[in-house]
């Protein structure tokens, strides 16, 4: 492990001022998702997050050149990487706008974005079943269950007379979808989901009233 801290020791010696080039981009990429995979490593002992980390204390530290296979953990680092592309010629401790209009550095909005991917897979993790775990049928026990009729709500929705925009952003709530995550879908800014919640539900309130 003295390699891997004096490896990771001369990547995080790049200043916080330090231009974001072709030349080092990829070393501030690595720098960055290792950082994010140790930090939810840390915080959360999975199995997985521990395949991750060693898999890029490899991919960093122990790559073979040309016959080195990159493990799982790679495709954060490469996320991390494209992320600081978009940012060539600023400095990691330029501020932009990131995630619903607030400013943040260059830096700690790769961080983020990297942190937010590696968490996301708690939420997979807890949602999902392995097939081989599986002790029947999950599509017979969908058939059994009652159909549900929709007509009452297609045509309460088209009572309301909403947006295109409203009515996309209701989809994705009645999909399950989280705040957001439909801003992230929809390409727009947390407020304008917001502002579409509350004129769909002043509209969905008006209609009860009348």
């Amino acid at each position: 492990m003295e390699k891997v801290r004096l490896r990771e020791s001369w990547v995080s010696s790049y200043p916080e001022d330090v231009v974001i080039t072709k030349d080092n981009v990829k070393d501030l990429g690595e720098m960055i998702g290792f950082k994010a995979i140790k930090t939810v490593y840390n915080a959360r002992p999975h199995k997985y997050y521990e395949r991750l980390y060693y898999g890029a204390i490899g991919d960093i530290y122990h790559n073979r050149g040309v016959t080195h296979v990159y493990s799982e953990a790679y495709d954060y680092i490469q996320s991390a990487i494209c992320f600081l592309l978009e940012h060539v010629g600023k400095r990691l401790n330029d501020v932009i706008d990131y995630k619903c209009g607030k400013p943040v550095t260059v830096k700690l909005a790769c961080y983020r974005k990297i942190n937010l991917q590696l968490v996301y897979f708690e939420k997979y993790h807890k949602n999902t079943v392995s097939v081989d775990a599986l002790t029947h049928d999950p599509y017979e026990e969908f058939n059994d269950t009652v159909e549900q009729d929709y007509t009452a709500v297609d045509e309460t929705i088209e009572k309301m007379r909403l947006t295109q925009g409203e009515y996309e952003t209701l989809c994705c709530y009645m999909g399950g979808m989280q705040f957001v995550e439909i801003a992230r879908f929809l390409s727009v800014q947390c407020s304008t989901v917001w502002r579409r919640r509350m004129a769909i539900q002043r509209k969905y309130l008006a209609l009860q009233r009348d």
